[in-house]
C-alpha cells in the first residue's frame, strides 16, 4: 500500500488540540486501525534542521512502515530516508507497547542519522479524536546530545498524514 505523508517543522504544526490518553492498549490499536495507520507511507521533501544528526536543506524520499506484531501486543515501525542519489540520511526502527505500570503507550526507537547512532524513547501524550491527531513526547540522544521533542501525526484524509516535530524547549 502506498500512502502519502508530509513531515514538517513546528511552525506548520496543527492548531492546539485536546489530547486524551487511551485507557488500554486495545483502544490505542483500535484507533490506529480505524484511522488506517498500518501500512507503508511515502513522502518527499526537504529536511529541516531540527534533528541533531540531520542537516537542513537536503532533498529526500522517505518510506515509513507501521505494522502489528507479537500477536497484536506491539506495533513495529521502520523508516528509510535517502537523497535522490541514494545517500542514506536516516534509517531506524522501533516498537510501541502498553506499559501496565504507567497505564500508557510507550515506544523505543533507534537507528542511524548520517551513519551515527541515535536512540530515543517516547510516551504517548494523547489522542485528539475530533481533529484526528496523536501526540508523543519523544526524547532522543544523538551525537552525545539529548533533546526532547513533541511529535504529532494528523490524519488529514484517506491515505494522507501530516507529521510534525517540535523541540520542547528552544525551538
Amino acid at each position: 500500500m502506498g500512502c502519502a505523508t508530509s513531515v514538517v517543522a513546528a511552525e506548520d504544526a496543527p492548531a492546539s488540540s485536546e489530547f486524551v490518553k487511551p485507557d488500554s492498549w486495545e483502544a490505542f490499536v483500535a484507533y490506529s486501525k480505524q484511522g488506517g495507520d498500518f501500512g507503508t507511507w511515502k513522502s518527499r521533501g526537504k529536511t529541516v534542521k531540527i534533528w541533531e544528526g540531520i542537516p537542513g536543506g537536503l532533498d529526500y524520499t522517505l518510506t515509513f512502515t507501521i505494522s502489528l506484531a507479537h500477536d497484536g501486543k506491539a506495533i513495529l515501525q521502520t523508516h528509510f530516508m535517502a537523497t535522490s542519489t541514494g545517500q542514506v540520511i536516516s534509517t531506524g526502527s522501533g516498537v510501541n507497547y502498553w506499559d501496565a505500570e504507567s497505564k500508557s503507550v510507550k515506544s523505543s526507537y533507534s537507528g542511524f542519522d548520517q551513519g551515527q547512532l541515535f536512540t530515543g524513547h517516547s510516551t504517548l501524550v494523547g489522542i485528539d479524536k475530533k481533529n484526528r491527531i496523536i501526540k508523543w513526547h519523544y526524547t532522543e540522544t544523538s551525537r552525545g546530545k539529548t533533546t526532547e521533542y513533541f511529535q504529532t501525526a494528523q490524519q488529514i484524509g484517506n491515505n494522507r498524514r501530516l507529521q510534525t516535530a517540535q523541540k520542547v524547549s528552544g525551538g
